[in-house]
């Protein structure tokens, strides 16, 4: 069923503001040096001794900053991803590794990828290369 698109005439205008893009870039820096100071400190504290909860401490970490970014492509574009995939391979997804290789005809592919890897749940421990 298609969604109904609501109009906001109005945010096309705010998106243009500079003030409103410095501060998204504000909270992108200090969120991602927030972050890594809580990596690091995960890292001298708890990689020690437990690095199974490292892994899942580190995973949601990641996932912070990985979410700004698709938050952004998806609210500047006002453009919406549906992912269709069978129940067993997302299982399938979950517990193996898989590579996503997209055509690069645009600039912001590998942006497409991290909406597509987050709508799957995978955002936390996915890698660009």
């Amino acid at each position: 069923m298609p969604r109904s698109t609501e109009d906001h005439s109005y945010i096309p205008s705010w998106k243009r503001l500079v003030i409103v893009q410095l501060f998204l870039g504000y909270v992108f820096v200090i969120t991602g040096l927030f972050v890594n100071l809580l990596q690091l400190l995960t890292a001298c504290f708890v990689w020690p001794f437990n690095r199974a909860l490292y892994r899942k401490i580190n995973y949601h970490l990641a996932t912070v900053i990985w979410s700004q970014l698709t938050f952004v492509y998806q609210w500047w574009s006002n453009s919406d991803i549906d992912v269709y995939i069978k129940p067993e391979d997302l299982a399938k997804l979950r517990q193996e590794n898989s590579i996503w290789l997209g055509n690069h005809r645009y600039e912001v592919d590998w942006l497409l990828g991290w909406v597509i890897t987050q709508r799957l749940g995978l955002a936390g421990v996915s890698n660009s290369i």
